[in-house]
């Protein structure tokens, strides 16, 4: 199960204990005893205890077998246990008796979306709507099964309907400005990503004068769980002074730094690279209402002229691509000097660097603020220089990582799309070893039957990095060393991981890479 079909499953349980009656059903309201048994089973499916609330819906049935209520909750229970066809037969009986079930409804689409069938799942979701337009999750979900169904402008009209009636509702921002950005209508989906981003990561010190601007705001909501590591807050502490001493911020910001350094060096008593810490309240309490919250955002606009170096030979670099054996090729001198310049201090200056793994890196992505004009100009003047390569592909995202200046970096992965272009953008003389640093590929690809999202986001467990070693064993590789403004374009489907960093100590000196991913996994 990805981590999708998760948090739809933990959002039927919830809705779950909600689902208190049929909408518009014309089969009443079950009499008291019943009531009371529904509401018990109700608690326990929203507390996950399914086979306890399983035996309940049985009991209640036992006494009204045409209960609708219980007809669709059980079912609810064995899809979320993985028995989907039964699924099926106990939602469909259940809207025999209620036809205007409109909950029903919805959960036979979710049963229909697990088993692969989308037409199925659309009209389920459709049939709810016509009963409860304003249903903002099924029109999310409904976006969803368009969308693989090659749908996409109705996929877009639900996303964005979803969005209408539920302007905070995340999941649906990111979803569409996904959809658009593959569709290339890149100005829109900037403008939806940057809306997410002040969702997820706005607030008072955004941009703002002083830290006293907005003091006094309170930490993070109760119930939401701050995690970090050790480079990650001395990331957060290293790029607050850099834009202090750059002018960029005033020194007012040094106690936002003093309260993260009180923080670090308590994480520093129990060191856990590898892994996250959750804070405890008292930390969480200390830099809960500015942690992960944007304070500088700078900007990278187009440029009027080419951002992507126009004397390379395109063409050439495209043979070199197809001919290889295993699609791998590298370039120098891939932007101009200022597209270099322009992304790089954008990257320097922007506190979007919300994600993390251990000590090794911290990330952004297109939904996290990595999402300026100049990127997708680049993208755009990549598929036009690449025509044969990445004419017939759709940007699928873009990410950027900063890495701890002495790292492993990126284990052993593969990436979710079919043309890999990534390219480095800190100086050369921050690197301590010219012939390190850089991009190890494998001759060898992740085979389409495994679990992708299982490999890619387990793939510093113990257990996937042992599998991943043996299947790798005897594979042959290739290093292309780290260079400012290098190119490296491969297939994404093949092994790849970082080489050892070793950078000189700083901010400024640490390894950056942005990747551009293009097309879907197995095209």
């Amino acid at each position: 199960m990805n981590r999708a079909e998760k948090r739809r499953e933990r959002k039927l349980s919830e809705k779950a204990a909600r689902n208190k009656k049929p909408e518009q059903s014309s089969s009443g309201q079950p009499p008291p005893h019943i009531q009371q048994a529904m509401d018990q089973a109700l608690r326990l499916h929203a507390a996950g205890r399914l086979s306890e609330a399983e035996g309940l819906y049985k009991q209640i049935l036992q006494s009204q077998p045409n209960q609708p209520i219980a007809l669709q909750l059980l079912g609810l229970v064995a899809h979320q246990t993985g028995n989907n066809d039964l699924a099926v037969k106990y939602i469909s009986k259940a809207l025999v008796i209620a036809p205007d079930y409109v909950d029903a409804h919805s959960n036979l689409g979710a049963v229909f979306q697990s088993l692969g069938r989308l037409d199925e799942a659309a009209a389920s979701y459709g049939r709810a709507l016509d009963l409860k337009p304003d249903y903002a999750e099924v029109h999310y979900n409904l976006g969803n099964v368009l969308r693989p169904l090659g749908r996409l402008d109705e996929a877009v009209t639900a996303f964005e309907k979803a969005l209408e009636l539920r302007p905070d509702y995340g999941e649906a921002m990111n979803n569409l400005g996904s959809l658009l950005r593959y569709l290339g209508r890149y100005e829109e989906a900037q403008a939806v990503f940057e809306g997410h981003l002040r969702l997820r990561h706005g607030g008072p010190w955004w941009n703002a004068e002083s830290f006293d601007a907005a003091e006094g705001v309170s930490a993070a909501p109760a119930g939401e769980p701050l995690r970090a590591s050790i480079f990650k807050l001395g990331d957060c502490i290293d790029q607050l002074q850099y834009l202090i001493d750059k002018g960029r911020i005033d020194p007012s910001f040094e106690a936002m730094t003093e309260r993260y350094q009180s923080v670090l060096i308590e994480l520093y008593e129990n060191p856990t690279p590898e892994t996250a810490v959750l804070l405890t309240p008292g930390q969480a309490q200390r830099i809960g209402a500015f942690y992960d919250r944007v304070v500088h955002y700078s900007e990278a606009p187009r440029l009027a002229g080419r951002a992507i170096n126009q004397g390379l030979d395109f063409p050439a670099i495209e043979d070199e691509y197809l001919s290889s054996a295993v699609s791998v090729t590298a370039f120098d001198d891939f932007l101009t000097p200022e597209a270099l310049r322009s992304l790089r201090e954008f990257c320097l200056e922007s506190t979007i660097f919300f994600n993390f793994t251990g000590d090794r890196y911290v990330s952004s992505s297109n939904k996290l603020g990595f999402n300026c004009d100049l990127l997708y100009q680049m993208a755009e003047e990549l598929k036009v220089s690449l025509p044969r390569v990445l004419g017939g592909h759709a940007l699928r995202n873009m990410w950027v990582y900063r890495y701890n200046n002495h790292s492993e970096g990126v284990a052993e992965h593969t990436d979710d799309g079919a043309v890999t272009f990534n390219f480095w953008i800190t100086p050369d003389d921050a690197n301590l070893s010219a012939d390190a640093g850089g991009l190890v590929v494998y001759f060898k690809e992740q085979p389409m039957d495994w679990d992708w999202e299982r490999y890619n986001n387990q793939k510093y467990s113990p257990e996937i990095q042992r599998e991943v070693a043996e299947f790798l064993s005897d594979a042959k590789t290739v290093t292309i060393p780290y260079g400012d403004n290098r190119a490296v374009l491969f297939h994404s489907n093949l092994y790849h991981k970082s080489h050892p960093v070793k950078f000189k100590d700083g901010f400024a000196n640490r390894r950056m890479n942005v990747t551009m991913l293009f097309g879907q996994r197995g095209g």
